[in-house]
């Protein structure tokens, strides 16, 4: 009986309704698709980052490793002594870069990792293979001639090169060519960081890439345990840490994994809430399509009450009914998802790579079986918990239903007129909430991750739950600014709004939609143009000194550059039209990451420069520059400048002492001033530069600031510099002004994935109020007929119908614009600050408000197209008829 009764009630009624049925299946679909896609991504990076780091691992089971900086070579006799070491494997490990000369891509700048190993010692931890013989075809020659290199079969194919071919990568002396002495086949560390990795021997990296001396990591082979006896790891990482001190890390490979795990999360967190709104809009679409399914068939309800139906057979038939559209609506998203994830991996993974700094390339897009079991699941659960409180309603119908005709209004997912007045206050309550724990919450202390999750929940939600008072307060007052207008048109249009009004549920069914799909535009827009202008002006404040900067190749405006040799100073000064006054000096500037704490930050070394110069490139906010400058390059003591966020992080200010761990022991540094620094979430530190070279041995430089002599056209220097330095050391040149704008497209590439995720959003919106509003259309068609019936030709109606559209259009936009710059302003100074750890300044986008505006008109009135349509073709008979 009960399977009778629901193929008769539910199945029956999706089969009547295709439309609708369809239009609610696809928005939810995509929603899902949009989640599922994104989900993926996410799950296929962190996978990608493990193997990478396992790949690279290879046997061993710790690492050691200080930092950019690398330590001495000796180490490794140390290492060697400890009880349960097996072997150990030093290497190498520099970020080169590779520039296309040929083809379409010509000047194109890759990145490719190479990898500084002792052939002798690397068999024992890692293995290289290729097809058709053997790795090194004259292993004497590739020892004995520094410039050789190992390039694999994927970056080889991909930048079409062969054994034997030159190749021109940035090492520390500029730009070098190397020779291709053999091709790696894609297994072992060749599958790590997408294939862009090469290898060359250990002496002939440390040549090239400024690290005499020294290495970057050894990797220890451990023996096994002994049955009975305590974790070797354990006890080896335990005694490598006490015999080399604070300044190492001693670590195995799920922790490396882990660290780079931490480095995404708050980016991947930040995809997975805008996805999330666009799931949040498919809710909205099921909760409207089940309250206008029950409100047509409220009489069929009431009938299978009086026939003896019991309230909870009707409320598990609405969720029954529900659980068969979300299945399908699951399985659909799932299929689509596939697709979203491979369309948005490569725009995902740029954006990564341009955050985290490290090569990110997904080799392998996850997206099996669990994927889309994982995407029917949500599916189903997203569309009942949907239907869950319309299903309440439903239950509620009395028998005596059926005996009543059909009313006007349109019930949505607010259906009653008393929760119309209490969820406003609901909503409201919610965003005070949020408000009241951004001004009481200490940044410097991190967030709960259910309240990081929490938040941007019950923001969107409260949104949506005071969107009533958006329209009633501005539909009110419109009204009464019309109310003495006369003319055919204005009254048409009065009527339009007036309906509305009337009523509120049915036009907050078909706003809410559109509102969190423009809400989801107005928050990325926010938070881009927000992120954009505090860098952009700290950047140009910071580069102010100089008019270029000169580097090696790579992205210079993010310092993923290979280091340079401190000697190439004085090839710059002796450059013809370079100021060398005090006033405008030439700042050198090592970049470079370092642990503190268990997390990375960034050291900026400079040299010192003269008090003259007024050190505008330091942005203090408790003390003046001058001050700040003069503390920092005293001989008196060693002295550090902190960045915002690391203060606020680690609890520090002015006047204390902060303890930096290097190779050479842990030191202490007064902490001179607070400065403002974008350069790293975690913290930035401005150094000494004659600090970094005595405590962490490193000579290497990564930028020069410069400006040119006064008289002198800061375009013929650089030009002077491409002719020179540029052509013998492959050394970049560039102008302020590009600087800036390199660093406006990183911070665009960033946000590009953006794009596609508001676009899916939209169009789930655009599906949702292209199905209300067809409803909404039928529901009164009893009441079209009346006003034709009294004398309104069919071009006024379809005006009316039109006016609606628009009005709830700019509605949704208002909404949005109001709603959506709130929880902006706290996502940018509440979640931008906890999960990046920047103090970002909001800005408030105008352009895109513009944007937003015509986004949303436009949507209505294609959403309006079919309902117009159908309104213009009702007869009056039909119409009156109709019941």
């Amino acid at each position: 009986m009960i399977l009778n009764l629901f193929r008769f009630f539910a199945v029956r009624n999706l089969m009547s309704s295709p439309v609708r049925t369809l239009l609610t299946l696809l928005g939810v679909a995509l929603g899902i698709a949009l989640f599922s896609g994104v989900s993926a991504i996410n799950a296929s990076t962190l996978s990608s980052f493990k193997e990478s780091v396992d790949a690279v691992a290879g046997k061993s089971s710790l690492t050691v490793s200080a930092g950019d900086a690398g330590f001495s070579e000796q180490v490794e006799e140390k290492l060697k002594k400890i009880p349960g070491v097996r072997t150990t494997a030093p290497m190498i490990e520099s970020k080169a870069y590779y520039r296309q000369k040929d083809g379409p891509e010509a000047g194109k700048t890759s990145l490719i990792t190479v990898f500084g190993i002792d052939l002798l010692k690397e068999q024992s931890v890692r293995t290289y293979q290729t097809e058709g013989g053997e790795v090194i075809e004259d292993p004497l020659e590739f020892l004995n001639q520094p410039d050789s290199i190992i390039l694999t079969k994927e970056f080889a194919k991909l930048h079409d090169l062969k054994v034997n071919d030159a190749i021109e990568l940035a090492s520390a002396a500029g730009s070098r060519t190397f020779v291709v002495r053999g091709l790696l086949s894609p297994t072992g560390p060749a599958k790590a960081y997408g294939g862009a990795v090469a290898i060359m021997d250990i002496d002939g990296a440390r040549v090239n890439f400024g690290k005499e001396g020294k290495v970057d990591r050894i990797d220890l082979v451990l023996q096994d345990s002994a049955p009975g006896q305590p974790e070797v790891k354990a006890q080896v990482a335990a005694r490598a840490r006490e015999i080399l001190g604070e300044g190492y890390q001693v670590e195995a490979p799920e922790t490396q994994s882990d660290h780079l795990q931490h480095m995404v999360g708050a980016f991947q967190g930040m995809l997975s809430f805008l996805s999330a709104l666009a799931l949040m809009i498919g809710m909205v679409l099921v909760a409207n399509s089940v309250s206008v399914a029950i409100t047509e068939r409220r009489q069929e309800i009431g009938t299978l009450r009086a026939l003896g139906a019991t309230r909870a057979k009707i409320f598990f038939l609405i969720l029954g009914e529900t659980l068969v559209m979300g299945s399908a609506a699951g399985l659909l998203g799932a299929l689509l998802g596939n697709s979203v994830a491979h369309a948005l991996v490569g725009q995902v993974s740029q954006s990564l790579a341009s955050q985290s700094g490290m090569p990110i390339q997904v080799r392998e897009l996850h997206y099996s079986l669990r994927e889309i079991l994982h995407a029917m699941l949500l599916g189903t659960s997203v569309s009942v918990a949907a239907a869950f409180w319309p299903a309440r309603k439903a239950m509620n119908i009395p028998p005596m239903a059926a005996l009543k005709a059909r009313g006007a209004d349109l019930s949505g997912i607010i259906g009653e007129s008393q929760w119309m007045k209490v969820i406003p206050w609901l909503g409201a309550a919610m965003l005070v909430y949020l408000f009241v724990n951004k001004l009481t919450l200490n940044l410097s202390e991190p967030m709960s991750p259910a309240l990081q999750a929490l938040q941007p929940a019950l923001g969107v939600i409260g949104s949506a739950m005071v969107a009533p008072w958006v329209i009633h307060y501005t539909l009110t007052p419109l009204l009464h600014l019309l109310k003495n207008s006369h003319g055919s048109n204005i009254l048409v249009l009065r009527m339009a709004l007036e309906n509305l009004l009337r009523a509120p549920s049915r036009t907050l069914s078909n706003v809410l939609s559109l509102l969190v799909g423009l809400m989801l535009v107005i928050i990325v827009s926010v938070i881009n143009i927000s992120f954009k202008n505090s860098v952009s002006a700290w950047t140009t404040k910071a580069i102010s000194v100089g008019d270029m900067a000169l580097s090696s190749n790579g992205r210079v405006v993010a310092f993923q550059v290979q280091p340079l040799h401190e000697s190439v100073l004085e090839l710059i000064k002796k450059t013809p039209g370079v100021d060398l006054s005090n006033k405008r000096p030439i700042v050198v500037m090592r970049y470079m990451k370092v642990n503190y704490q268990g997390d990375p930050l960034v050291i900026k070394a400079l040299d010192p420069t003269s008090d003259e110069s007024g050190y505008p490139y330091i942005d203090a906010l408790d003390r003046t520059a001058l001050e700040a400058g003069h503390e920092l390059f005293s001989d008196a003591h060693d002295s550090v400048l902190i960045s915002e966020n690391l203060a606020k992080r680690y609890h520090k200010k002015t006047g204390e002492v902060l303890e930096l761990d290097t190779p050479t022991g842990r030191h202490p540094f007064a902490i001179a001033a607070t400065i403002r620094d974008f350069a790293s979430p975690n913290g930035v530190i401005y150094l000494n530069r004659n600090a970094l070279k005595k405590y962490w041995k490193d000579n290497l430089v990564t930028i020069f600031f410069l400006a040119a002599k006064p008289g002198v056209n800061p375009v013929d220097l650089q030009n002077t510099f491409n002719s020179t330095l540029g052509k013998t050391h492959g050394i970049v040149t560039i102008l302020n002004t590009e600087l800036v704008g390199d660093l406006i497209n990183v911070i665009d590439q960033s946000f590009s994935f953006n794009k596609a995720v508001q676009l899916a959003a939209l169009l789930v919106g655009l599906i949702g109020l292209l199905n209300t509003m067809l409803v909404s259309i039928f529901e009164r068609t009893r009441e079209f007929g009346m006003l034709r019936a009294v004398g309104m030709d069919r071009r006024q109606l379809s005006k009316m119908v039109l006016w609606e559209c628009l009005a709830q259009g700019s509605l949704g936009v208002l909404a949005a614009v109001v709603l959506g710059t709130y929880l902006s302003w706290l996502w940018v100074t509440v979640n931008l600050a906890q999960a990046l750890g920047w103090v970002i300044h909001f800005s408030f986008p105008t352009s895109s408000i513009l944007q937003v505006f015509f986004t949303g008109v436009g949507v209505a009135l294609i959403a309006g197209i079919l309902p117009v349509l159908r309104a213009s073709q009702l007869t009056i008979r039909k119409a009156l008829e109709h019941e």
